[in-house]
């Protein structure tokens, strides 16, 4: 009697084992079990593919204005708090939220030129992703699943792979949701980093919202589940939106975000001529002004990867995963708004739509048994491992962007078909 108590003691979590009480699926990998050497040479596979993409000349147009304001900084000017760089707008108010992204985007410039600043976006990049991973492990996976959905994760996102402060807010995002995740999982995890990470995140990018949008679906869902308020996350939480006020504009840094929102509006002059602004189901297979050359690269993974969520989304709603339904609600609205927000779709909800997603259960929907399954999962990542091998050749020779007439070029060098280099020089 004793040892059975002790045994369920030690297994015990917020959330419950999904295959607690039945008999495991075939395939089914356990959080501490190591995947199936396959499984890990296809996904070494897919981190090299991630890798590759990170690897684009620098092309983003708002490289030069982060710039200029990090040196300004860096020079002892202190942040800026009117515009100090439109000479017929001097006193307009400005509040610089990506004022740390800045400083830190100078500093690797000024030590290895353009390709510092790639190579850091780089390990952006991967280390977001290996937090997903690290996440998605936290539950009971079908392997198959996640070689597939993060293969459809990196091409869907791999737009936004660039020199942008953004992707600071992927990693802090990621960081709160493993932490978050930890916890309904009941492996006694850190909540006191929350209001720390949150500290940095506000004085990197206004994208620090997303943290306390993550925070709050966690509380609900949890509140919800047990039947009373979750008193641990409330705590930190509030500490978490409290500890935003100490950036150097005070609550009006914290309260920028919601500013901003407004200008993002489709009917807006930015929404109208800013690609990025676009609903990827605008266009509905066609090219529009802002998108002249239909995207498609990214769009089909990432439909796919929005039908997935549906279902994950419902599957978890029936395991009674709230925390998990509403992370849902609103990444896939802002992946559904615009395409700048495709990649927080990956970020916030591929680890949950790994675990909610039941394609493991699809040896006992065609009657399979073990051996026969495990010949159809060998074969799928052996598939899956040659389609990221052929990805990564095609966008080494820049085919890949060619084929959608972008003008990202793979290489680490400044970006001479969209950066005015040589006027400059």
């Amino acid at each position: 009697m004793v040892e059975k108590k002790s045994i369920k003691a030690k297994g015990h979590s917020n959330t419950g084992d999904r295959t607690s009480g039945k008999a495991r699926p075939p395939g089914l990998v356990m959080p501490d079990e190591p995947l199936p050497l396959v499984f890990r040479i296809g996904l070494i596979l897919i981190f090299g593919l991630l890798f590759i993409f990170t690897l684009k000349e620098v092309s983003s147009l708002d490289v030069g204005f982060h710039l200029r304001t990090g040196n300004y900084i860096l020079e002892g000017n202190g942040w800026p708090r009117t515009d100090p760089f439109s000479y017929t707008f001097p006193h307009h108010v400005y509040i610089d939220s990506q004022w740390g992204y800045q400083v830190i985007l100078a500093l690797m410039e000024k030590i290895g030129g353009s390709a510092a600043l790639i190579f850091f976006h780089s390990s952006l990049v991967l280390v977001c992703f290996y937090l997903l991973y690290r996440t998605a492990r936290l539950m009971p996976i079908d392997p198959v699943t996640l070689l597939l959905l993060f293969f459809l994760s990196a091409a869907a996102a791999e737009f936004r792979f660039m020199a942008r402060p953004e992707l600071m807010s992927w990693v802090f995002l990621a960081s709160v949701l493993y932490i978050l995740h930890r916890y309904t999982e009941g492996r006694n995890p850190p909540l006191w980093l929350l209001p720390i990470i949150l500290l940095i995140w506000v004085n990197c990018h206004n994208g620090f919202v997303l943290g306390w949008m993550a925070v709050g679906c966690f509380f609900v869902g949890l509140s919800i589940k047990q039947r009373r308020f979750d008193k641990r996350i409330f705590k930190w939480g509030s500490a978490s939106v409290l500890v935003t006020v100490i950036n150097p504009y005070h609550i009006h840094g914290v309260l920028f975000p919601f500013t901003l929102i407004s200008s993002f509006r489709s009917g807006s002059l930015f929404g109208q001529a800013i690609s990025e602004l676009v609903s990827p189901f605008a266009s509905g297979g066609q090219t529009t002004v802002q998108l002249p050359f239909y995207p498609y690269t990214i769009l089909v993974p990432y439909f796919i990867l929005f039908a997935a969520s549906l279902v994950a989304a419902v599957c978890l709603f029936r395991k009674q995963k709230y925390w998990a339904v509403l992370l849902f609600l609103p990444f896939l609205y802002l992946s559904a708004k615009m395409m700048r927000s495709i990649p927080l779709l990956v970020v916030a909800c591929l680890p949950v739509m790994i675990y909610g997603l039941p394609l493991d259960h699809v040896g006992r929907l065609f009657r399979w048994g073990d051996r026969r399954y495990r010949r159809f999962t060998l074969v799928a990542a052996l598939v899956l491992m040659l389609l990221t091998i052929g990805m990564a050749s095609y966008v080494v020779t820049d085919a890949y962007y060619l084929s959608t007439r972008r003008v990202d070029r793979f290489g680490w060098d400044w970006n001479r078909t969209a950066l005015p280099v040589e006027a400059m020089n």
